[in-house]
C-alpha cells in the first residue's frame, strides 16, 4: 500500500511541481515560436488559442470563449478580431438570440488549424516518440488531470484564497 506523504514530502514536492511547470512554460513559448515559424502561420499565440477553442468547443458567443480560454472580454476581442481580419473566422447570429453573435471557424481557419496541428504532432513525436508507451500515457493522463483541475478553478478567488496576508495589496 502507497504510504501517505508527509506534509513535508508534499511541499517538497509541490515545490518541484513549481520549478517544472516554470521550465514547461519557457519550453512551451520557444515551441509555439518555432511552429508558428515552421507552419507558416503568422498568428499571435492568444488568437490561435481561440481557434482551437472555437474549433475544439463550436461556435462561441464571445463572452462563452473569454471563459473557454480564462482571459478577459476585451482581449478575447482583441484575438477574434484578428481571426476574423485573417478569415479564419467569421460572425454568425446565436440561434439562442438572434441579437447576439458567436464566433465560428471558417474553412481557411480550419485548414490553418490542421496544419498547425500536424506540424505540432510531427514536433511532438521528434521529441518524445522514443518514450515508452507507458511513460507518455502517464504524461497525458497527468497533464489532462492538471488541466481538468485548473478548468474548474475560479482564478480570482484562488488569488485571493492564497494571497500572502503579510503582502500588501488591493483588499477588494
Amino acid at each position: 500500500m502507497p504510504s501517505v506523504p508527509s506534509l513535508g514530502d508534499t511541499a517538497a514536492a509541490v515545490g518541484a511541481v513549481s520549478a517544472e511547470l516554470v521550465r514547461l512554460r519557457r519550453a512551451t513559448e520557444s515551441l509555439r515560436h518555432l511552429l508558428s515559424v515552421a507552419s507558416g502561420v503568422d498568428l499571435e499565440v492568444g488568437a490561435m488559442s481561440a481557434l482551437f477553442t472555437i474549433l475544439r468547443l463550436g461556435p462561441q458567443r464571445p463572452s462563452d470563449l473569454a471563459r473557454a480560454l480564462s482571459l478577459d472580454p476585451s482581449t478575447t476581442s482583441r484575438h477574434v478580431s484578428a481571426l476574423i481580419r485573417r478569415g479564419y473566422a467569421c460572425r454568425v447570429p446565436d440561434p439562442a438570440d438572434r441579437r447576439a453573435h458567436r464566433v465560428e471557424a471558417t474553412d481557411a481557419g480550419r485548414a490553418v488549424h490542421a496544419r498547425v496541428a500536424s506540424h505540432r504532432d510531427r514536433m511532438l513525436t521528434e521529441l518524445v516518440g522514443e518514450w515508452p508507451g507507458d511513460d507518455l500515457r502517464d504524461l497525458a493522463r497527468l497533464l489532462a488531470r492538471f488541466n481538468d483541475t485548473l478548468a474548474g478553478v475560479d482564478v480570482a478567488d484562488l488569488a485571493r484564497r492564497t494571497a500572502d496576508p503579510s503582502t500588501p495589496g488591493d483588499t477588494a
